[in-house]
């Protein structure tokens, strides 16, 4: 069976056949740790944009798996600050304010 990667390094496409399977990138991921972490990458890697509108559905499809894991790692990014739920609305990458950026900064500038 031919694996493809992702741009981020994560192989995206791996066959999946429990919870625990070890995909390369996440040894050892849940399925949902292994979503947030491909999610996570496309946003820091800019290829999901701030206020992107996020669909579980074609994320579920991209990923390779079903989207009860995809639902469960848009809560953790939720959690994390990444995505921000509107109810009705959907799920978006979230935009940083002025004040978020600055608090980013002064974080990384501290580590």
């Amino acid at each position: 069976m031919k694996h493809h990667k992702a741009k981020a390094g994560l192989d995206v496409r791996a066959p999946v056949t429990d919870r625990t399977t070890n995909s390369p990138g996440v040894p050892g991921a849940s399925l949902s740790e292994r979503a947030r972490s491909a999610i996570e990458a496309l946003i820091y890697e800019g290829r999901l944009l701030p206020g992107t509108a996020l669909d579980e559905r074609a994320l579920a499809e991209r990923l390779h798996m079903s989207r009860t894991p995809v639902r469960e790692a848009m809560q953790q990014l939720q959690v994390q600050g990444l995505v921000k739920v509107l109810p009705r609305q959907g799920v978006f990458v979230a935009r940083l304010s002025l004040r978020e950026l600055l608090s980013l900064y002064e974080l990384l500038a501290e580590l």
